[in-house]
């Protein structure tokens, strides 16, 4: 099974429902980063310094899932090999 499934399955939602959940929530951030844009590279200091500073608070947010999501499949695909050899 890919990773979002064992990553999601605790989610009591459908594929479907989740799906359409982060499309409303990714669009809805999207919106709010361009409305605020405007005002605020005047304040950082320019269009550049923002996307920087906007790449490196994305980066600092995404390590650790990634980083748990790693983790946890790759625990999970040693589990079922181990658990596949003792049923030899």
């Amino acid at each position: 099974m890919p990773a979002p499934y064992y990553l999601l399955g605790f989610i009591p939602l459908s594929p479907g429902t989740a799906g359409y959940l982060a499309l409303i929530i990714s669009t809805a951030c999207a919106m709010g980063q361009r409305h605020m844009a405007g005002s605020l590279k005047i304040e950082v200091g320019g269009a550049k310094r923002l996307h920087s500073l906007s790449s490196i608070g994305s980066a600092l947010v995404l390590f650790p899932l990634g980083l748990f999501a790693w983790i946890f499949v790759r625990n999970r695909l040693i589990k079922d090999r181990f658990s596949s050899l003792r049923a030899c």
